[in-house]
């Protein structure tokens, strides 16, 4: 099961695992995605499958407990965390002030709160060097959790 992909992995049992994390029918797997938060495990790698329907694609991720940065990675998810009232507009301005392309956005609650969530955002780093914008993300969001720095394969 999922958990134990995780725990093998976390526990240095394995040095990778892989997980479906979203897919074009549900979208973000909320589920998976706490798991593989709680173990603190990044992502390095993915790629799309399309199911037996025919028509659902499947985005699985292969994870490590070790962000694993090379020239060829092309993308980038990042975990930031605002309260509802505060406007991600500031912060999707300031992406695209250096070029970045974002791919996509998931806004998730954050437990025992309504005041706060998190947000997931997908980044195309092909449109931009993934030096510059990890400097410009420590400066500009200092609380942010890189969940991976990876290449998509297609």
């Amino acid at each position: 099961d999922f958990v134990a992909v995780c725990e093998s992995v976390y526990s240095k049992r394995s040095k990778y695992g892989v997980l479906p994390l979203l897919n074009t029918r549900d979208g973000l797997i909320l589920s998976l995605y706490k798991i593989l938060q709680k173990y603190d495990l990044k992502i390095i790698a993915s790629t799309k499958v399309v199911m037996n329907d025919g028509e659902t694609e499947t985005e699985f991720f292969l994870i490590s407990r070790d962000v694993i940065i090379t020239s060829v990675c092309n993308r980038l998810i990042l975990s930031t965390t605002h309260s509802y009232d505060s406007t991600l507009v500031e912060l999707l301005y300031a992406l695209k002030s250096v070029g970045v392309k974002l791919l996509s956005i998931n806004t998730l609650p954050l437990e025992y709160t309504d005041e706060r969530c998190e947000n997931l955002l997908i980044i195309d780093l092909l449109s931009c060097r993934h030096e510059a914008i990890c400097c410009f993300l420590s400066a500009a969001l200092p609380d942010a959790n890189i969940v991976g720095i990876y290449n998509y394969v297609k």
